[in-house]
């Protein structure tokens, strides 16, 4: 089995024993019987799809940091396999920075649809539970009236009463804590959803009320006098001391309404249509029916982060092998095919990158983007930080410009013979160690160059039949005095073989 699939396995594996002792979305469903549950587990249910992207969003942070200081250390490089071992290792960090971001592209417009709808929702029962709880405010003004508008023209003895108020319910709903261990949680995770529940539309829709008319007393007295008083409360309890009272008594309370869990998929395999508007509460949760149905199950692969990649993880890597394999189409030049590279090849190449040890990746590159100290130029006096802490301070266009000055400045000389003064000599110096010959004349050290450019560049005595002091061969740089060139040498042992075979 590759290493990167079982980590994968083991993961599910995790996910699935942390799945076994939480509770079940459905489980969640069936313990929301208030409209305080409801409320609680729509908005944890919301949370849920957030979390889906969550650690996604963190990778794509890291992967990106990763490649713009990779790419940083591939500039800054003297060596060419360094240069070419950070530059993978940028390019890696960009693919799956690609894949992963096309992943999350596709998924997270349906994630916030989902989260969304559920907030609306509750949201919406929210408010009902505020209507259905509603209570009694502060009363108006009580006074006679001689007529009840479309009610009674001749009516001497009617009482008005204006102002009078309904306050909306306030009272806090319990803490998530009391609803059990299926909606402690303030995430729910939305996988493998099958239902939800719904709640009558009525409670949306109405509110109810009892209405008390009464009178107190005779209307008039025996006499004929009138001593009718209007009642003191029409709203709460209605209270008067006087004797013949004319009232009406409003009680307000909450309309009894069921809260059903209702299947996703009701009596079908298929998922609900979008409603034609939304301007209703049964249209609304119709569309709330079709984003779980069709979001639940959403997920998203991360891939294994790189600073967690031993090197035999790096030749399985699927990511990996599609780079190697475009590394040595561009080497091998015309001719070579995709189908022409043989495994052993990239395994090959990745050694040659990162080297065999079992860390030599994870602990020389990708941990060394936070370790190893770079040094740039914005002004006279250089900056020295790793590449990790450019990238994080905003600064990596500024240290990349330099780097590319720095190489642009090699090329020229590398192709004129020429030095610049303010470069050249510079890295000459920090590079070579001076010996003493017989003559007391300085002497590079060709081995302490770590490129072709600078190698060829080196300044000094040429040595006589030679074309200069140092020279790139077999992929380092060496003294002159023993091979002028690598042709040379193959000639000599050509002609060495042909004496032998005369």
């Amino acid at each position: 089995m590759k290493p990167v699939e079982f980590f994968l396995i083991a993961t599910h594996i995790l996910a699935a024993s942390l799945r076994s002792n939480a509770a079940m979305p459905d489980d969640a469903i069936t313990a929301a019987t208030t409209p305080c549950k409801v409320i609680h587990l729509a908005n944890a249910l919301a949370q849920g799809f957030v979390e889906k992207t969550t650690a996604a969003k963190s990778a794509l942070k890291t992967l990106q940091s990763q490649a713009s200081a990779a790419m940083l250390r591939s500039s800054a490089a003297s060596d060419k396999k360094q240069m070419q071992a950070f530059g993978m290792l940028q390019a890696l960090a960009q693919l799956k920075f690609d894949k992963l971001n096309q992943a999350l592209s596709g998924i997270q417009p349906k994630v916030e649809a989902a989260s969304t709808a559920l907030k609306e929702f509750a949201a919406e029962v929210s408010f009902g539970r505020s209507l259905s709880e509603r209570t009694a405010g502060a009363e108006g003004t009580t006074s006679k009236e001689t007529t009840v508008p479309k009610r009674a023209t001749d009516a001497d003895d009617s009482c008005k009463y204006t102002g009078q108020k309904l306050l909306l319910g306030t009272t806090a709903c319990p803490d998530k804590s009391s609803y059990g261990p299926a909606l402690a949680s303030a995430v729910i995770n939305p996988t493998g959803l099958t239902k939800f529940p719904k709640i009558d539309n009525e409670f949306f829709t109405e509110m109810q009320y009892d209405l008390y008319a009464y009178v107190k007393g005779e209307p008039e007295s025996a006499a004929g006098s009138k001593a009718t008083a209007c009642s003191e409360g029409t709203v709460s309890v209605p209270t008067s001391t006087a004797s013949h009272v004319f009232g009406a008594w409003i009680t307000n309370h909450k309309k009894s309404h069921t809260i059903t869990p209702t299947p996703l998929k009701a009596g079908s395999s298929a998922c609900p249509d979008n409603p034609t508007s939304t301007d209703t509460p049964a249209n609304r949760y119709q569309q709330l029916q079709k984003h779980l149905c069709e979001y639940a199950d959403l997920s998203l692969t991360v891939p294994t982060p790189l600073e967690a990649l031993l090197n035999k993880d790096l030749v399985q890597d699927s990511d990996m092998q599609q780079l190697a394999t475009a590394f040595l189409l561009g080497k091998g030049g015309a001719g070579t095919t995709a189908a022409s590279i043989k495994e052993d090849q990239i395994k090959q190449l990745i050694a040659q990158l990162y080297g065999s040890g079992e860390n030599s990746f994870k602990e020389n590159y990708v941990a060394a983007l936070g370790k190893t100290e770079i040094t740039y130029k914005t002004t006279e006096e250089p900056t020295t930080q790793t590449a990790n802490s450019v990238e994080e301070s905003n600064k990596a266009g500024l240290a990349l410009a330099y780097f590319l000055g720095r190489t642009a400045t090699a090329q020229t000389q590398a192709s004129t013979g020429t030095e610049s003064e303010g470069n050249s000599k510079t890295d000459a110096s920090e590079k070579t160690e001076e010996k003493k010959d017989v003559s007391n004349t300085a002497k590079p050290v060709c081995s302490s160059f770590q490129n072709q450019t600078e190698c060829e560049a080196v300044k000094g005595t040429i040595p006589p039949g030679k074309k200069s002091v140092c020279g790139w061969i077999e992929e380092k740089c060496q003294d002159s005095s023993f091979l002028v060139n690598k042709q040379f040498a193959l000639s000599m042992v050509s002609a060495a073989c042909v004496a032998l075979l005369f």
